[in-house]
């Protein structure tokens, strides 16, 4: 099953703990991605148009894969950071 994790870089409650256990998650596909939104919180991946099409894009890859049947088009695990 296709996964993509969207993390962000201003989390003002106990960002390090849950960036670390965001990190995690990709482990459990075996066709995943982390990608993660630097000076973005959680309300502004859908408030600033910008992070917005991070996430329509994120969708639109998960969608695909299991449409085709495949994997992601990124490699297993693979973390990006977008600015």
């Amino acid at each position: 099953m296709p996964l993509v994790v969207l993390s962000v870089t201003e989390q003002p409650i106990k960002g390090a703990q849950l960036t670390e256990l965001q990190a995690e998650l990709p482990r459990l596909s075996t066709s995943s991605e982390h990608i993660t939104v630097a000076g973005a919180g959680h309300e502004g991946l859908v408030s600033q148009e910008a992070n917005a099409r991070v996430v329509t894009q994120a969708i639109l890859k998960v969608v695909d894969a299991v449409r085709r049947r495949a994997p992601l088009a990124t490699a297993q695990g693979a973390a990006t950071q977008v600015d």
